[in-house]
């Protein structure tokens, strides 16, 4: 702080702007607080991927949670059940299946088939 603190803070903000002196002061406190522990700036954020993962794994059960509630408020009429059960008495077969990985920092991998009637 004090007259030394004032200006360095008057000299970039002068150079720099507010948005670019705030910029610099946080490099620095993140370089100091790097320095102080002994750690690399990078081992600073460790934390940040596995809360991101977390997020993401919340935000998917949250997705599948009310596309199931959806789908059990969603009442079907009779005629969609016995068009149904006609379709449940042919022979549906599968030809080819494709797992795909749209979320490769999961476990969870999807499945495309492709299934053929009357073979």
């Amino acid at each position: 702080g004090g007259y030394i603190g004032a200006w360095i803070q008057y000299i970039l903000r002068a150079g720099l702007g507010l948005g670019g002196t705030l910029v610099v002061l946080l490099a620095w406190f993140l370089i100091s607080l790097a320095i102080t522990l002994d750690r690399s700036v990078l081992s600073l954020f460790n934390w940040i991927q596995p809360l991101i993962l977390r997020i993401q794994d919340a935000w998917d059960e949250f997705q599948v949670e009310r596309v199931a509630k959806d789908l059990l408020r969603k009442k079907e009429s009779p005629e969609h059940l016995t068009q149904r059960a006609d379709i449940s008495q042919e022979i549906i077969a599968p030809r080819e299946v494709q797992p795909i990985d749209l979320f490769p920092q999961t476990y969870h991998v999807e499945s495309v088939a492709l299934f053929v009637r009357g073979e």
